[in-house]
């Protein structure tokens, strides 16, 4: 658990789970969710995972108003007679669901600028390929006199070595956007769950 004055953390899944009433398998199957916003390794803020539960794991509130319309437009369902003013009832109630998913998704951190992220994920991968371009040139010298096992074994521990910079460095960067970025900022702001509807 975190120390100090800043928010509560936990720092193994086992903790995580005590902290969220659920199961230590349950948290690892949110750690391989598609929507999952946060690193694979602690620590996590806990209210920050509280809130990406609470998001994530409930049905969203405006699918089955989608649904309806959907089956309004068609000729079918229980708003097939609908009229003009029942439509743009419906269209409302939608509209409205649909405001307030977004707003409790800027809430709890989980939107962000799209263009800013991409910029900052392109710079972080030409700068990883940049380190593993330049490794055979770097371990040449002293890999040089070394058996084929030897050479194999070294660069693999300097290739998972950067993987691992590159994991945490990513992370980071994730962390400091989520608690730097409101939504309400200029770009186009989606969140993750939308980006896979797509």
């Amino acid at each position: 658990m975190a120390s100090g004055n800043g928010p509560r953390q936990a720092r193994t899944i086992r903790a995580l789970a005590r902290e969220m009433d659920r199961s230590e398998s349950a948290v690892r199957k949110w750690l391989r969710h598609d929507a999952w916003a946060f690193t694979l390794t602690g620590p996590w803020e806990i209210e920050k995972v509280r809130a990406w539960a609470e998001i994530q794991l409930k049905p969203d509130p405006a699918a089955a108003y989608r649904a309806k319309a959907r089956r309004a437009a068609q000729g079918k369902g229980e708003f097939d007679q609908a009229g003009p003013l029942g439509r743009v009832r419906i269209q409302y109630m939608i509209e409205r669901a649909l405001a307030v998913r977004q707003r409790r998704l800027r809430d709890a951190g989980q939107l962000h600028d799209v263009r800013k992220c991409r910029h900052r994920r392109m710079a972080q991968i030409h700068a990883l390929k940049g380190r593993l371009l330049e490794l055979p040139r770097l371990m040449a010298s002293p890999l040089a006199d070394q058996d084929a096992e030897t050479i194999e074994r070294e660069l693999t521990r300097e290739i998972h070595g950067m993987l691992a910079e590159f994991a945490a460095e990513v992370g980071e960067a994730t962390q400091t956007t989520d608690a730097a970025e409101t939504g309400d900022g200029e770009g186009e702001t989606e969140d993750k769950k939308t980006q896979g509807e797509r």
